[in-house]
């Protein structure tokens, strides 16, 4: 349950980042998929404040 989880967050933090940012680069992709569920929850919140791809990963 916890792996269907899991992979629930990187679709949607793959969806809210493609549509804030476009399309995603492979590197980006391959660091979301690389990541636990808790770093993927904190990026889906940091997303709502981040002026750059870059500042929703930190």
């Amino acid at each position: 349950m916890r792996k269907g989880r899991q992979e629930g967050e990187r679709q949607m933090l793959t969806r809210l980042l493609t549509a804030r940012f476009g399309p995603l680069q492979s590197a980006v992709s391959d660091k979301i998929a690389a990541v636990g569920i808790e770093s993927l929850e904190a990026w889906s919140v940091q997303l709502l404040n981040a002026n750059s791809l870059e500042e929703s990963f930190r």
